[in-house]
Formats: structure tokens, C-alpha cells, sequence
């Protein structure tokens, strides 16, 4: 019986399912809502001042490095 899958397993599995789902809709709308900003500017070029150029650096930095290959 120790390799049966036990209810507290389950709903655990259950969870992290409905998670993932939730997560890949916040995903999703911040995608098209990315599109429909990007619409806005008509071909014109991002601008970003230094200040946000330092957020984004930052953020990449910390969030995505260490996640790619050979890190």
C-alpha cells in the first residue's frame, strides 16, 4: 500500500495542476496585453530612461540567468 497514491497526494496534485493553470492565464493576458501596447506605438521604437533600463537589467539578471544552461 506505500506506493498507492494517498488523498493528501492527490489533492496536492490537484493544486498544483489549478496553479498551473492560473499561472498560464496570467501569462497569456500579459502577452496580448504586451501586443495591444506595442499596436499603440505604430512601428515606434521602445524608450526606455536608465532608471528602467536598471529595473529590467536587474530583474533578468536575478530571474533568468540562473535558470539558462551552463550557469
Amino acid at each position: 500500500m506505500a506506493n498507492a497514491i494517498q488523498p493528501f497526494h492527490l489533492l496536492v496534485i490537484a493544486l498544483a495542476g489549478w496553479l498551473n493553470r492560473q499561472q498560464q492565464a496570467v501569462i497569456d493576458y500579459l502577452i496580448e496585453e504586451n501586443r495591444v501596447l506595442k499596436d499603440q506605438l505604430e512601428g515606434q521604437r521602445l524608450r526606455f530612461a536608465d532608471e528602467q533600463r536598471i529595473r529590467l537589467v536587474s530583474w533578468s539578471s536575478e530571474s533568468l540567468l540562473p535558470c539558462l544552461p551552463g550557469k
